[in-house]
């Protein structure tokens, strides 16, 4: 029957008197009792080890490195895990308990989150997603991206959402963004190029033959003389843009292995006597240094635009630095290296002495044409850079004004020596 948890049966050779009988079913009662009560802590027990198995899975999920948790309310910061703690370098107990959650982004987002919180704190949306600038308690910025939404803790009206750090796939997006500005204006130099370097010939032909005819000391000849040399330097320019136009994913560059050490000792031995008196080339190669593939003269001059974009920045001499050595691909510090494929690289230095680049300078300086000198091309760091892509390399910079400049190039090697 319902509500019955089982038969009590008793056994005895003469009739049950009625006293017998009550105190039968007063055992009886308590039995019931007592098996009652043994399910209601076995389920208990059940239900706690599914809450402990919850939590445990939640708690996984919350504190994963890559997801930060917080709950708002108007009084403050309810609740943050470790992970976005973590994200804005503090420990948890020093976030929560703030009265002013907005002291964490930057500034110019500061209203644009305001805002996006007052919604759900007054009912208007229940619901937020959105992208916002971070500041650590370090003061670096943190690209971040945001989900929310309305919740009741009590009697209060509360936000509960997660904070991913999407730092590295701005910096990709950027990257992404700059290489297909690069890849448009080398196809529009390319073409430019062509059509200059024609009409230059034409006009130093056209100069040479007029040279020949005239007198070796006549007056008109130091200025025929001149403009040849203009015109030698335009070619030059020319040059430059074609290169920078072969240079991108549809590149015809043919790959082939060689010994980067070689080119390294080359560049350096002719450098050498360009660089000026008052500039000194120190290079520290492994003998061991593995080789790469790619092109030999692609290379060449990479170190070369590197070596004079150092001497320009010492005006007053100075030392410059190669260095170059092999690493694994567990000591790359760019992620864009595990995209590479290769077990092996070559970490490939630059290094000067220089008047150092402004901070603010420092993500513009491989966009073409852009130039820090008032006679500069802007062409040379963006050579560079498509050089080190087409090597499916990569390429990092750092300076400090007044105490030099570093490029740091990271290129896939081969596993075996020549």
């Amino acid at each position: 029957k319902k509500g019955e948890v089982g038969l009590l049966f008793i056994e005895k050779g003469s009739p049950i008197e009625e006293r017998e009988r009550r105190l039968y079913t007063i055992f009886a009662r308590q039995l019931e009792k007592a098996l009652l009560r043994r399910k209601e802590i076995e389920e208990r027990q059940r239900i706690q080890r599914l809450l402990h198995e919850v939590q445990t899975q939640h708690r996984a999920i919350v504190e994963q490195p890559l997801v930060g948790s917080y709950i708002l309310t108007e009084d403050g910061i309810l609740h943050v895990n470790e992970a976005l703690a973590r994200m804005f370098g503090y420990q948890p107990e020093e976030l929560i308990g703030k009265t002013d959650p907005l002291e964490g982004i930057h500034p110019d987002d500061r209203s644009m989150v305001a805002a996006q919180l007052q919604r759900r704190l007054v009912g208007i949306s229940e619901y937020a997603h959105y992208t916002f600038r971070g500041l650590r308690k370090d003061g670096s910025v943190i690209h971040c991206e945001a989900f929310g939404r309305k919740i009741q803790v009590g009697d209060k009206t509360a936000i509960a959402g997660v904070v991913l750090n999407i730092s590295d796939r701005r910096t990709l997006e950027e990257q992404l963004r700059k290489s297909q500005k690069i890849e448009v204006l080398g196809q529009m130099a390319a073409s430019v190029a062509h059509d200059y370097a024609n009409f230059m010939t034409t006009i130093m032909s056209n100069i040479e033959v007029a040279m020949l005819k005239l007198d070796e000391n006549g007056a008109v000849q130091k200025y025929l003389e001149t403009a040849f040399k203009t015109c030698i330097s335009a070619a030059e320019l020319s040059r430059k843009l074609l290169l920078f136009g072969r240079q991108g994913p549809h590149s015809s560059m043919k790959r082939r292995p060689f010994d980067l050490k070689r080119v390294i000792d080359e560049v350096a031995e002719l450098m050498n006597s360009l660089l000026g008196k008052d500039i000194t080339l120190n290079t520290n190669v492994n003998r061991d240094l593995l080789p790469v593939e790619g092109d030999w003269a692609s290379i060449e001059q990479m170190l070369v635009n590197l070596l004079l974009n150092a001497r320009d920045a010492m005006p007053d001499g100075g030392e410059i630095f190669i260095t170059a050595r092999n690493i694994s691909l567990q000591q790359t510090k760019g992620k864009q290296c595990e995209e590479v494929g290769a077990r092996n690289f070559v970490h490939l230095s630059v290094r000067d002495t220089g008047v150092g680049i402004e901070p603010q300078l420092l993500d513009r300086i491989f966009e073409p044409f852009f130039s820090t000198k008032d006679s500069g091309t802007g062409l040379g760091l963006s050579i560079v850079y498509s050089i080190v892509k087409e090597h499916r390399g990569w390429i990092e910079v750092s300076s400090e004004p007044g105490k030099g400049t570093v490029f740091d190039i990271y290129l896939p090697a081969l596993s075996d020596p020549l």
